[in-house]
């Protein structure tokens, strides 16, 4: 077993720690306030190949899971909802690249590896969140067209993005296996996009989408009519080592401003990193991060190596996401009244982190993947 990053790795997991530090950081107080985020930096972010990690190489893409992870460690040390951002076109791309036609890849794909477009995903719904298949949003044929009837909820950029790959029931009388996917256009007549206020991830707005006899031409069907709900829970599970990997580069983050604080502060004449429990309480943060990241990295090279994955991402992800958590508390407990200020970043932190058990599939589903995956009897 060789737990060392390769000299590629190690340059490219620089490049982005580099262009993440002098490109994106001081853009980030711009962008919490904003809520959002210029398309000059998606651009930027383009231009130096981040959206191209882990792609097919047939369309300029390198690396794999593994790359990917790197990258998104390092976006999310310095914000995590600009990573968002950049971690959900990297679970669009799959799908359009696995299910599009040549055309569709043309006009969808290559814009966004090329920082000219932005995607969202629309699927969750305001009464199916983990539980996929009720999705009540549908389709019904007429001519060469579909019309789409249904809501969406909790779709991240839906505001600002120049479509969305959207999940609807073309036949409803076959169950689950009626799910089609679609590419929907945001300028398409029939749609009203609401945002949501939230207090995480600022930068990566949160929408609700209200769909009425929206008229969408067959050619923006993806793959069949149906068996689109297997590919929607294939790139859920892909995704959740994503997810993970975001969480330890923001715990990264609180760890290291928990470690400058306690190196800075002093108390009865000592930094107050001298005293056991502090140190103690960074020691226990570093050895959390590293064991969440070795479950990261384990998870990637079996999705990489085309090995099964499912229950080693859901671990990864229930760790990685509940660690950032439990650092991210022991940061502000660390900075004492100073971490509860806007004054220091550790609260935001800690505020982010609150998401990483819930999107992508929350903490209960993961222990139920896990325990299903690990051959336990349950009843769902």
């Amino acid at each position: 077993m060789d737990f060392e990053l390769s000299a590629e790795q190690m340059m490219l997991q620089d490049t982005i720690k580099k262009f993440a530090e002098n490109e994106i950081g001081p853009l980030v107080a711009e962008a919490e306030d904003k809520g959002t985020i210029s398309m000059d930096l998606v651009k930027k972010i383009a231009d130096i190949g981040i959206l191209k990690v882990g792609q097919p190489e047939q369309y300029g893409g390198y690396g794999g899971r593994l790359e990917e992870c790197l990258v998104t460690e390092e976006m999310a040390r310095i914000n995590v909802g600009i990573a968002t951002i950049i971690v959900l076109q990297k679970i669009v791309l799959p799908i359009l690249f696995r299910l599009g036609t040549k055309a569709q890849i043309e006009e969808y794909a290559m814009p966004i590896l090329e920082g000219r477009k932005i995607a969202a995903l629309a699927v969750t719904e305001p009464n199916a969140g983990s539980d996929v298949k009720s999705i009540r949003t549908r389709v019904d044929k007429d001519g060469d067209y579909y019309v789409m009837n249904g809501s969406k909820m909790f779709c991240s950029m839906a505001d600002i993005c120049d479509f969305m790959v959207i999940a609807a029931y073309t036949n409803k009388n076959i169950g689950f296996k009626g799910i089609g996917v679609f590419l929907l256009d945001k300028n398409n007549v029939g749609i009203k996009i609401s945002r949501i206020k939230k207090f995480v991830t600022v930068p990566a707005s949160t929408n609700e989408i209200s769909i009425q006899d929206c008229m969408i031409h067959k050619s923006k069907l993806l793959g069949e009519e149906e068996g689109g709900f297997q590919n929607i829970m294939q790139t859920f599970n892909g995704e959740r080592i994503l997810s993970a990997a975001r969480s330890i580069g923001l715990a990264r983050a609180a760890y290291e401003a928990a470690l400058k604080y306690a190196n800075e502060r002093i108390q009865f004449k000592r930094r107050i990193s001298e005293f056991q429990v502090i140190a103690y309480k960074l020691s226990d943060m570093l050895v959390s991060i590293e064991a969440a990241r070795n479950l990261v990295y384990k998870a990637a090279w079996l999705y990489d190596n085309k090995k099964r994955y499912v229950k080693e991402a859901s671990m990864a992800k229930l760790f990685a996401t509940e660690m950032a958590q439990k650092v991210t508390l022991e940061a502000i407990q660390i900075h004492g009244g100073y971490g509860v200020t806007e004054d220091f970043p550790v609260a935001r932190y800690h505020r982010d982190s609150l998401i990483g058990t819930i999107g992508a599939g929350t903490s209960e589903i993961q222990k139920y993947i896990i325990a299903k995956e690990s051959g336990i009897n349950l009843i769902f």
